[in-house]
């Protein structure tokens, strides 16, 4: 609802460029190198923050792309394409993540049985935290760098819709926004639509963001969570868009 306000008040263009800064700041809050751990863990937090507030854009968008950007006989397709893509990213994540960040669970030698990622972290010497903390900062900059890449390709060039219009219902004037929100807030079917939907991405995102700890019971280490995940992602992105076409 929030793009839907966004796109009505200031344009696609601005949506996409709130989009890219509010990443960029998430960003570089989590990439601030500091000594005192706490300060720093509590910059990742609101880093995070930033990174949620985020979200309901990055997963919204699609819809309103493909409307300005494509015909309606490429709209599905093209409305599917946007809306896995943010899926892409996670399950990249599943495999970056430990390649850039080694497993706590390498410091034991327990092969098969139950991994107290807490007990090992406590155990370790002050040289080999320091060390996972510059792998996990060498991660942040990455992501700085990436955030910082896409904010400057918006603001050189999104334009907010194409010079020639991909259809006739591309131009023509949408319902007035006011009258168009009020219709929404009392149609119970959205608001059926948006509880199933928050439901069942609030227990995806919730059980994939501590994947490789809840495998850990079962003596699984974090590259093998990593690639179930990636695999449990692609397979989602393959059901999907077939199912757009």
């Amino acid at each position: 609802m929030l793009v839907f306000m966004l796109h009505f008040l200031v344009g696609l263009r601005a949506s996409v460029l709130l989009l890219a800064i509010v990443d960029f700041i998430a960003a570089g809050l989590q990439a601030i190198p500091l000594s005192n751990l706490q300060i720093q863990t509590w910059l990742a937090h609101f880093g995070s923050i930033f990174n949620s507030i985020g979200a309901p854009l990055a997963t919204s968008l699609g819809p309103l792309i493909s409307a300005v950007w494509f015909p309606p006989h490429q709209r599905t397709t093209s409305t599917a394409i946007a809306s896995l893509a943010s899926y892409v990213g996670a399950g990249l994540a599943f495999i970056i993540g430990p390649l850039l960040v080694s497993d706590v669970g390498n410091h034991s030698r327990t092969i098969g049985k139950s991994i107290d990622y807490i007990k090992l972290r406590n155990n370790m010497s002050h040289k080999q935290l320091m060390h996972l903390k510059q792998q996990v900062m060498n991660m942040m900059y990455i992501e700085l760098a990436t955030a910082a890449v896409i904010l400057l390709v918006v603001i050189v060039y999104f334009p907010t819709k194409p010079k020639r219009p991909p259809s006739v219902t591309a131009t023509v004037h949408r319902l007035d926004f006011k009258y168009g929100i009020k219709r929404l807030m009392h149609n119970k079917q959205f608001w059926l639509v948006l509880f199933i939907n928050g439901i069942t991405l609030g227990v995806w995102f919730g059980l994939v963001s501590i994947l490789d700890l809840n495998l850990s019971q079962f003596g699984i280490r974090e590259k093998t969570a990593g690639w179930l995940g990636f695999g449990a992602s692609m397979a989602g992105i393959a059901a999907g868009i077939p199912l757009s076409m």
